[in-house]
């Protein structure tokens, strides 16, 4: 469900990690994004949606895994409104056992 905030759970450790986005600004599904080279479990980048509902705005933004501060964001210039997840693509077409046959 969309929130104010991104949490990072460290599965090993067993700790959490929150990044709270600010009053009004809500994220959707965040995916996670191993470096090529990754030897630590948070060596990654974390990229997702928020939509800030003051302004309407979208903002496609990438954060670091280990401390969760912004490395980029990419802002869509005009109202684009949250959808829940299961509506964002259109559904996968049914696989072919036959086709995933490995030599």
């Amino acid at each position: 469900l969309p929130g104010d905030q991104v949490l990072r759970h460290d599965l090993v450790g067993g700790s959490s990690l929150v990044r709270h986005l600010g009053a009004g600004r809500e994220a959707s599904e965040f995916c996670f994004v191993a470096h090529e080279a990754a030897t630590h479990e948070a060596d990654a980048v974390l990229m997702g949606f928020v939509f800030d509902r003051a302004t309407g705005h979208i903002a496609l933004v990438c954060m670091t895994a280990q401390v969760l501060p912004d490395v980029a964001a990419a802002y869509v210039p005009h109202p684009i409104p949250p959808r829940p997840p299961d509506t964002a693509l259109p559904p996968a077409p049914a696989l072919d056992a036959a086709r995933l046959a490995f030599p």
